[in-house]
């Protein structure tokens, strides 16, 4: 139980340096490690362990909170390039694509 605490907080880690391919190795070595732990398991769960997993939630929901803080700037970001999109074609429709000549009416 120790280990997943200690990824969680590594987890967090990664999330904070946007680091999403060590967040996901973390990911499948933390399942790996609560797949181990329910094989043993014998459902006999002391004091100590219920702390170390509260815990571990607690990482969870921060790590979380700042993933989805991180969504939200990346779907503004697009809104905002698709909006400078769309400004940039309009602007451009009505411009002639015929390049202006210069006439001199004095001849």
């Amino acid at each position: 139980m120790l280990k997943i605490n200690e990824i969680a907080s590594m987890q967090r880690s990664a999330v904070q340096e946007a680091d999403m391919q060590k967040l996901q190795q973390l990911i499948d070595e933390r399942q790996r490690c609560m797949d181990a732990i329910d094989a043993i398991s014998d459902d006999s769960f002391d004091h100590e362990l219920a702390d170390i997993i509260e815990q571990i939630q607690d990482i969870d929901k921060e790590t979380h909170s700042m993933l989805e803080h991180m969504m939200h700037d990346v779907d503004d970001k697009l809104g905002s390039i698709k909006n400078t999109r769309i400004g940039l074609i309009k602007y451009n429709a009505g411009v002639s694509q015929i390049p202006p000549a210069f006439v001199d009416k004095k001849m």
